[in-house]
């Protein structure tokens, strides 16, 4: 049960990372401007298109970290190691919030209280959505 509300507020921070426009308006509500087809998709092309489709497009590194919330640390080591690439060989803007979820994946139950994971993984997870909106 722990797991079901921890994997749901992270899926919650991810789908609201680039939802709205400038105004607040919904992303796409403008006829005139079609709504993004994933959450990297208005990212910039290049390095921070490429990293921001990988962390965030369905099923993406940041869901799959978060997946990971209540699995043995050596469980999330593949997803770990691509996160670390992303921090080492990615784009400057987002090395900080997602070395956060590296370090999340090194030890999960440090960052989960009660159910709950800690405001420095939700606010990793929320500024990779600012990053990649």
């Amino acid at each position: 049960m722990r797991r079901l509300g921890v994997v749901l507020a992270a899926a919650a921070l991810v789908m609201l990372g680039g939802c709205s426009g400038d105004d607040g308006s919904e992303a796409g509500s403008d006829p005139a401007t079609p709504a993004p087809t994933s959450p990297a998709a208005s990212a910039a092309t290049g390095a921070l298109g490429t990293a921001c489709a990988d962390l965030l497009d369905d099923g993406g590194l940041v869901q799959q970290a978060l997946d990971l919330a209540d699995a043995e640390p050596q469980d999330g080591t593949g997803v770990q190691g691509r996160l670390f690439a992303i921090v080492s060989d990615g784009p400057d803007q987002l090395s900080d919030p997602v070395g956060q979820l590296v370090d999340f994946l090194d030890d999960q139950e440090a960052y989960v209280e009660d159910g709950h994971l800690s405001s420095s993984v939700t606010d990793a997870v929320t500024r990779i959505g600012k990053i990649c909106a």
